[in-house]
């Protein structure tokens, strides 16, 4: 896992995907308790929060490794 700092006026971080397709990460807001982040990625994309991923996972037969979701 990768962990980088970022301020909420800071350009976002870009994931290249092994497809080629990339997913723009944003910091857009940091509350008390809260921190808001926004994703750019192509429609073909589809990014769940991991609990719900797990939800997804379990529906279908797959288990979720929390560490590498």
């Amino acid at each position: 896992m990768l962990v980088l700092a970022q301020k909420p006026s800071d350009f976002p971080t870009v994931i290249t995907c092994g497809c080629g397709c990339r997913i723009g990460v944003l910091v857009s807001r940091i509350d008390v308790g809260k921190v808001r982040i926004a994703y750019d990625a192509p429609e073909s994309v589809t990014i769940n929060r991991g609990e719900i991923q797990a939800e997804i996972d379990a529906s279908v037969g797959r288990q979720t490794n929390p560490d590498r979701l």
